[in-house]
């Protein structure tokens, strides 16, 4: 199957493209989760969305967040936004979660995980472990490797906590591994008005 780019205005021909790739590989329909931002990362039942193909990427299908993902409401079961929100900018983030609370079935699950920027920069500035500039650094502005490889929004608890209740998030979990944290967010109702 050859990789195709598609728009959100493309859902009804992008369905056809998304069946596809369920026969294709054999995924479970009602089971089926979503990684966006994949780079070359795979799970299991998984379809995998980034920005290009490139040979940084191994994606299924090319899309873009920001803009809109061409799949229908209520798709997946499971999101997972593993280090990427950090290369958005923040003031895209609404756009972004409201996009996800879209594409989840209801009670669906996020799984986003970022470097707490705070955290990062008090190591920064620390020096700890020596590793001011192989480490940190590259924890606060991004490896910076190849384009896109950068990050352009500090991510911290209280603001993205905010966010997700903003968008519709209930039942919010943290788990934090030294400078990353991994949240676990379910889809719940709508606020009608923001906090």
């Amino acid at each position: 199957m050859s990789l195709q780019l598609i728009k959100k205005e493309d859902v009804i021909e992008s369905e056809d493209i998304l069946n596809n790739i369920i026969e294709e590989k054999g995924f479970d329909k009602e089971k089926l989760r979503l990684n966006i931002g994949s780079g070359k990362q795979k799970f299991s039942n998984c379809i995998n969305v980034d920005l290009k193909k490139h040979k940084h990427t191994d994606v299924d299908i090319e899309g873009n967040i920001v803009v809109g993902l061409p799949f229908p409401n209520e798709t997946f079961t499971e999101i997972l936004f593993i280090h990427v929100i950090e290369h958005i900018q923040r003031k895209f983030h609404r756009i972004v979660l409201d996009e996800i609370w879209r594409l989840l079935k209801p009670d669906g699950r996020l799984i986003l995980a970022y470097p707490d920027f705070i955290e990062a920069a008090k190591r920064f500035i620390e020096n700890k472990y020596g590793g001011r500039w192989q480490l940190y650094h590259n924890v606060i502005y991004g490896r910076q490797s190849y384009e896109g490889d950068y990050h352009v929004a500090a991510i911290e608890r209280q603001d993205i906590t905010d966010r997700l209740i903003n968008s519709g998030f209930k039942d919010i979990n943290y788990l934090r591994h030294t400078i990353n944290v991994t949240i676990t967010a379910y889809k719940g109702e709508k606020l009608k008005e923001f906090l």
